[in-house]
């Protein structure tokens, strides 16, 4: 049932590509191409490069699913704990998790993120975690007319557009200015490259055989929650741009793929 509902997924053309054979080699040579020279003209110091440089064998990503059994009804996990064998009949959904620990994008992904996540942190509606979002809203006192409101991004990860991620990360590049890095951020156009690079070739393995993720961004690299933050605060904000109550919004907190909006309105609004 495992694989099933893997292969089920690998199966869509939209999203995966299958391979006959690894290109990793290559793809830790594009990379190299432009580290070196990075390097040569003083952009990246030694200890960085010798970071980057330091993977001898690579290996593809590897697949693995997490099954989502808190999408099963009620009624079916009671059904389930009278009688296990019924589990056998039931689709249980899987989100798709790619390590790419190993992997040749591995070490520049987190190189790459180590900048990336400030622009993350400069965002209104940025929440590190379930915690900081609880802390958030213990702390609000709503008048009886505020309207609570949730709302998910559908598949998030695997549905972002290349060409979309790297313009973000374009267009917000002038929030780094402000940022005291222990480390000298290279060019931007190179890193630009690195991070096309780091998204056309995310190849993997499961169950014997090699893919390669045609769109979106594995949920697995180092490098995915900084870039799919970037767009998404791009995204919000232009839908929130036609919200015609948008100066009524008392608070927003984003965390991924998951948003809690507060805005003072009636239920008719």
């Amino acid at each position: 049932m495992y694989i099933k509902q893997a292969m089920t997924q690998l199966s869509s053309e939209i999203h995966y590509h299958k391979l006959s054979e690894t290109h990793s080699k290559d793809i830790y040579n594009k990379i190299i191409d432009i580290i070196i020279p990075l390097h040569n003209m003083g952009h990246i110091d030694k200890h960085s490069l010798d970071y980057l440089t330091s993977g001898k064998e690579f290996k593809p990503g590897r697949l693995y699913m997490l099954p989502k059994t808190h999408k099963l009804s009620i009624d079916q996990i009671n059904d389930i704990e009278k009688d296990k064998n019924l589990i056998k009949d039931i689709n249980i959904p899987g989100r798709p998790i790619i390590s790419m620990s190993g992997s040749p994008t591995e070490t520049i992904a987190h190189f790459i993120d180590y900048f990336l996540r400030e622009i993350v942190f400069q965002q209104w509606t940025y929440t590190k975690d379930s915690t900081a979002f609880i802390n958030k809203i213990e702390e609000l006192k709503l008048p009886f007319e505020f309207i609570m409101a949730s709302f998910d991004v559908t598949s998030m990860y695997t549905n972002m557009e290349h060409s979309e991620i790297v313009n973000a990360i374009d267009r917000a590049w002038n929030k780094l200015r402000s940022c005291n890095f222990k480390i000298k951020i290279p060019p931007k156009q190179s890193m630009l490259e690195l991070i096309r690079i780091i998204l056309k070739n995310n190849e993997f393995e499961f169950n014997g055989e090699l893919f390669r993720q045609k769109i979106g961004v594995p949920m697995g690299s180092p490098l995915s929650p900084s870039l799919t933050d970037i767009r998404m605060f791009e995204i919000i904000n232009e839908i929130l741009n036609k919200f015609t109550m948008r100066d009524k919004i008392m608070h927003l907190s984003v965390y991924r793929d998951d948003a809690f909006l507060i805005f003072k309105g009636t239920k008719a609004e």
